[in-house]
């Protein structure tokens, strides 16, 4: 067919040159299942293993074979109105790209590891952020932070933080 009257003519045969072939296709909608399967393992361990503050998953349904998103929020139950963390991740063929509260970008690469410190540094952070948020509605004064202390042991699943409030009325 290519070499009898409808044959391709030069042009057509160097468009199909700059496509994926089939192959290369079916071998990167492998490594983002693959990737996507990796990501999904990590936030159920993570939300089994942490019960306070709750961390649910809302998986994206209209995704691409290759590209995935999944939204991560970050609640203290009862206080979810006061102080919510959302996280959103694009699960790619190779590497995660993660869209933080503040706007930041991260990249990160296949490692499940990488993933799991950022969900910890970001329950961390969403801690101190729900202790100012209630301390607020309460008239206290939130007088300064640290989510990375150089003090005590080294925690194994990530660093002590600290918060300074002041009491309304001055004592405590």
């Amino acid at each position: 067919m290519f070499a009898g009257p409808m044959a391709a003519d030069r042009y057509e045969l160097l468009e199909m040159t700059k496509t994926d072939t089939l192959l290369e296709q079916i071998v990167k909608q492998a490594q983002h299942f693959i990737m996507r399967m990796r990501t999904e393992y990590v936030l159920d361990t993570i939300a089994k293993e942490v019960k306070d503050p709750l961390i649910s998953s809302h998986w994206n349904t209209l995704n691409s074979p290759t590209q995935s998103c999944v939204k991560i929020n970050i609640l203290t139950h009862g206080y979810d109105a006061v102080c919510r963390t959302p996280l959103i991740i694009h699960v790619g063929e190779k590497s995660l790209k993660c869209i933080c509260r503040d706007g930041k970008v991260m990249n990160m690469s296949y490692e499940p590891q990488e993933l799991r410190d950022l969900i910890f540094c970001h329950i961390n952070h969403h801690q101190i952020l729900a202790v100012q948020a209630l301390a607020k509605t309460m008239g206290w004064q939130a007088l300064g932070n640290s989510n990375h202390l150089g003090t005590g042991t080294v925690e194994p699943l990530g660093n002590a933080s600290s918060c300074l409030l002041a009491s309304p009325t001055g004592i405590g």
